[in-house]
């Protein structure tokens, strides 16, 4: 990141499963991401907390409600969103999620026989409802896991290059000029 209308980059690797298990609850087709380094944008966490300042009620910002996030060396680990642990897992306190198992699974239909991916997982962390996160975050051995599974090879994750980018810009005004270039200079799309 040496473009200085860029303030901040997260680097992101993701996949799909078919479905995560958390006792009798079950999500279907799931997107799972890995992030190198840091999950979340600093921009994002200091709107949070200017408009958590206007609340009544102000619950302080901290990315994780908690448990802890992925590290690089994590394995088998899950680190999940609020809502998901509230609302699909019908858990009403976070607390007690972590160190639980999740199964994960991913399944590739087949003539013959259906060919299956099926992974138990430890949870470490719960993040703040607050925080924009769609995804549920595995550590960089499931994710590696899950694409060679997809792909019929063996890699490693950073060999396979990044698949988002996400990324706060220093100023509005950059944005188009910044759009232009990494669509037609770099040849990826922009969302």
């Amino acid at each position: 990141n040496n473009d200085d209308r860029i303030d901040e980059l997260l680097v992101k690797f993701e996949s799909n499963l078919t479905e995560v298990k958390f006792g009798d609850n079950k999500i279907k087709d799931v997107k799972i991401a890995y992030y190198k380094d840091k999950s979340f944008l600093d921009s994002e966490k200091k709107g949070l907390e200017e408009s958590n300042k206007k609340q009544t009620l102000q619950i302080p910002v901290q990315y994780l409600v908690s448990g802890e996030s992925i590290t690089e060396d994590d394995k088998n680990s899950v680190v999940l969103s609020e809502s998901i642990v509230k609302n699909t897992f019908e858990v009403e306190n976070v607390e007690e999620i972590i160190g639980k198992d999740i199964l994960l699974k991913s399944v590739i239909p087949d003539y013959e026989k259906n060919k299956t991916f099926e992974k138990k997982a430890k949870i470490i962390g719960v993040i703040d409802q607050r925080f924009f996160q769609p995804n549920i975050l595995v550590s960089k051995d499931i994710l590696e896991e899950v694409k060679n599974f997809h792909k019929g090879d063996k890699k490693y994750l950073y060999d396979r290059g990044a698949d988002i980018l996400e990324l706060s810009v220093k100023d509005v005004n950059y944005i188009d000029s910044l759009i232009e270039y990494v669509e037609n200079d770099l040849g990826f799309d922009t969302e």
